[in-house]
């Protein structure tokens, strides 16, 4: 009697293990389906810098897929450069700052994709902790060339507005200054 009672526990929990590891499965897989399908860049390293994982804007942006970039450091994958396309150095990268410092952090830079060109990205790097151990960084990103274009036309077109406005008083003062004389 004591041992089927014992059987049937042991398939019960078998059962249970069964059930909730499906649903963890189920769970991670909508997890996954949601970080892939973000809109920006994102991309998760261990606390040492290594990539865990990127999503496919990642991969659209960035030119490395996430099979190429997958345990390689960030800094490797992803060169930043200023906006004279001068090298930032590791200390001074976003990640390196928020792993260290252990808070979010946020800036706008410029990245090399795989085929060297550079792009400005707008950079938000929070760490991950799992209770109190730092565990890593999540790092999010979206190209700004848009932005970047319209903040260089809106001052060009304000220094040619504000010239054009210009022109016409001076001409009238020289105008008035004359017929003084």
């Amino acid at each position: 009697v004591k041992a089927r009672k014992l059987k049937m526990s042991h398939e019960t929990l078998e059962k249970k293990v069964r059930e909730r590891t499906k649903d963890l499965e189920e769970l991670r897989a909508k997890d996954e389906a949601i970080i892939v399908s973000i809109g920006d860049g994102l991309v998760a390293t261990d606390k040492k810098g290594r990539i865990l994982l990127a999503n496919k804007a990642f991969e659209r942006l960035l030119g490395w897929n996430d099979a190429e970039a997958h345990g390689k450091y960030l800094s490797e994958v992803i060169p930043m450069v200023d906006i004279n396309g001068v090298a930032i150095a590791e200390s001074e990268r976003l990640v390196t700052k928020a792993l260290k410092e252990r808070v979010t952090m946020t800036a706008t830079m410029y990245y090399k994709r795989k085929d060297s060109t550079s792009f400005p990205v707008a950079i938000t790097v929070a760490p991950i902790f799992i209770g109190e151990e730092l565990i890593g960084v999540v790092e999010v990103f979206r190209d700004i060339t848009k932005e970047k274009e319209i903040d260089r036309e809106r001052s060009e077109f304000m220094s040619i507005a504000s010239h054009q406005l210009r022109t016409p008083l001076t001409a009238i003062r020289w105008a008035l200054s004359s017929l003084k004389r």
